[in-house]
């Protein structure tokens, strides 16, 4: 069972982000409003139309596809890019909105807890992945010359393949992606890689690497503290998405926060 730590002070919340910080070890975060199940937005797709386990890795193929062709004369760079590496195409795919087997995490352990806490009303959660007990672990699973688990910025056809086609791999593959853009500069992103649809990778995790996940529960009493805390590191959505998109999100957080201190 993963184990959860609950966290009502930013006392402890920051004593705990500072000595995973300072440890020894290499880690990944992830922030959630809710403890959902972790899975990827293309299970999440594919439960909501109720799609055959047999035809799933088929219509992401297609998707994919489809995505290369009608990037071919507008997007010629990108599609240039994308036609080599499936990987790739996944990538930019994710980034536009389209669901895909990959799921956003953050080296930044102050990133995720934005995320965590942006539109949370209620205690919200902040995962954290120990990468260097994960991957010792997941290698001992691998059988390939030039992939043995550790975190990759880019995953050759060949290795992605394989990945896909051993059924003896159930856990998910974490990726650190180089930085193509502002957005993923800023986030500071990285991934896990659900190689079989899996509608629930924390268990998949825990069955290799029992002790590599952590939840910390972040009590709702000190969310405006962590949002203060974070505004005050110049974390918010405005410099995490550089776009419209991100001073539409910046106002609408505003007026959810509004609400809150209003009530206290």
């Amino acid at each position: 069972m993963t184990k959860i730590i609950k966290c009502d002070s930013m006392e402890l919340l920051l004593k705990i982000i500072n000595e995973t910080i300072n440890s020894k070890m290499e880690y990944i975060w992830r922030g959630q409003v809710k403890n959902w199940t972790i899975t990827s937005s293309l299970y999440r797709h594919f439960m909501n139309f109720n799609t055959p386990e047999g035809k799933r890795t088929r219509l992401e193929d297609h998707a994919i596809d489809v995505f290369r062709k009608s990037l071919m004369f507008d997007f010629k760079e990108l599609y240039e890019k994308i036609i080599r590496s499936k990987f790739e195409a996944m990538l930019v795919m994710q980034h536009y909105g389209c669901p895909t087997r990959l799921i956003d995490w953050s080296m930044s352990p102050y990133i995720a807890l934005f995320f965590a806490v942006e539109s949370a009303n209620d205690s919200c959660f902040l995962y954290k992945l120990n990468l260097t007990e994960y991957q010792s672990k997941i290698k001992d699973f691998l059988y390939l010359d030039d992939y043995d688990g550790e975190i990759l910025n880019f995953l050759p056809d060949s290795v992605l393949e394989y990945l896909l086609d051993d059924k003896n791999i159930n856990f998910p593959i974490p990726i650190a992606p180089e930085f193509t853009t502002n957005r993923e500069l800023a986030q500071q992103t990285a991934m896990l890689l659900d190689l079989r649809f899996n509608s629930k990778i924390e268990t998949s995790i825990m069955d290799v690497a029992p002790s590599s996940l952590e939840i910390i529960q972040i009590s709702n009493s000190i969310i405006n503290d962590v949002i203060n805390h974070l505004n005050a590191m110049n974390i918010d959505s405005i410099r995490l998405f550089d776009s419209i998109e991100g001073r539409a999100l910046y106002a609408k957080n505003q007026i959810s926060h509004y609400h809150e201190k209003e009530k206290t």
